[in-house]
């Protein structure tokens, strides 16, 4: 299976970002229902700005954890947790510098 390609520009990084958040919940979920069913809680439109709120994929997995034992998100977090990330920052790698 190929991977899956996106454009350079802005949608096509928020594009990415949404499936990368959309793949780790799907990962960490126990089956594939449950997690269509906390996607479809938090993001009921399918808007892909709205995973932006998420500062790196793995940032929605406690929400994910909290969603499950049928709690309220994590403590410390605003309504939905990190801070949101510019368009541009969504694309690079963590502790990868720029030249």
């Amino acid at each position: 299976m190929q991977d899956k390609r996106y454009s350079t520009g802005t949608k096509g990084r928020l594009h990415k970002h949404a499936d990368d958040c959309r793949d780790t919940i799907h990962r960490h979920a126990p089956d594939f229902a449950l997690a269509t069913e906390f996607i479809q809680s938090l993001d009921p439109s399918g808007d892909h700005a709205f995973w932006q709120k998420f500062r790196l994929p793995s940032d929605v997995v406690p929400h994910l954890e909290a969603w499950l034992r049928g709690e309220e998100a994590p403590a410390g977090d605003s309504q939905f947790g990190p801070l949101v990330r510019k368009a541009s920052e969504l694309m690079k790698e963590p502790g990868v510098k720029e030249s």
